[in-house]
């Protein structure tokens, strides 16, 4: 019997893009899918949208949250599946996603997740480049977006690892995803996948794209607190000498709180 998949989505006024959101999940054309979807209350239409699609979705709500990492908790905590992902509002996955992600499952069934490649693309859907997973170095020693490369939308992970990590951080906003990603690896391996999985949205309206200084003080408070001092120092030295960098980083409350490891006196 093949394993099941939950695949959450958490939005709020994505009006503009959460049709094709749902329409990539429900154009998998695989059985046992299992579809969440967690809007923060939205008021530009996007409840109706994903009530058009109420067949197809096997939860959905509408109501006030604490942000992206709050929502996807949330619809977490209802998943069933024996693997879970995640796929933001702006996302979508490639047709057939579904069945090479089953492929590799039955390739490596001792793996904790399974990681494809994601094609990169602006707001207005021009092309930037596909992603490939590179898991070399993960999680020692490698850094997340340059030598390692696991995107979050064409990342499918065990839901038994899931919970037995704990799940993800509320504490991150904007990094929860290498957060988790880091404490799986404590678990278990990652497998690679070599074919595109997601299409993702990459601009300057993204929530990591608002504040990339604010992003990088997360990725390193991540490191930190999942035991990786030496790479957290060493991003953390290379970004304070840019000054408006530094600044950030400085006032972040989670680096506030691990300066005194990273600048010893």
């Amino acid at each position: 019997m093949s394993p099941t998949i939950s695949v959450v989505t958490a939005c709020r006024n994505a009006v503009s893009c959460i049709d094709r959101a749902i329409c990539s999940v429900e154009a998998q054309g695989v059985a046992g899918v299992e579809y969440i979807v967690i809007d923060g209350a939205s008021t530009d239409g996007t409840a109706e949208i994903i009530k058009k699609h109420a067949s197809s979705i096997a939860y959905w709500v509408s109501e006030p949250d604490q942000g992206l990492t709050d929502a996807l908790i949330k619809g977490f905590s209802r998943a069933t599946g024996d693997i879970l992902c995640w796929l933001n509002a702006d996302d979508h996955f490639e047709a057939g996603a579904f069945k090479q992600v089953l492929f590799a499952v039955e390739r490596a069934p001792d793996a904790v997740a399974w990681v494809g490649a994601a094609r990169r693309r602006s707001k207005g859907g021009r092309p930037k480049r596909v992603a490939t997973p590179a898991l070399e170095g993960f999680p020692g020693q490698g850094v997340w977006w340059k030598e390692v490369r696991i995107p979050q939308a064409a990342c499918f992970f065990s839901a038994a690892a899931y919970r037995k990590v704990g799940g993800l951080d509320s504490r991150f906003n904007l990094t929860m995803d290498l957060d988790l990603w880091l404490r799986l690896a404590k678990v278990g391996r990652f497998e690679a996948i070599p074919q595109v999985l997601a299409n993702v949205t990459i601009d300057d309206g993204t929530l990591s794209g608002r504040d990339p200084a604010l992003t990088m003080s997360e990725a390193i408070s991540a490191y930190c607190v999942n035991g990786h001092h030496q790479l957290a120092a060493r991003l953390f030295e290379h970004y304070a000498r840019h000054e408006y960098w530094k600044q950030t980083l400085y006032r972040s409350g989670p680096v506030k709180a691990l300066r005194g490891w990273l600048e010893p006196e």
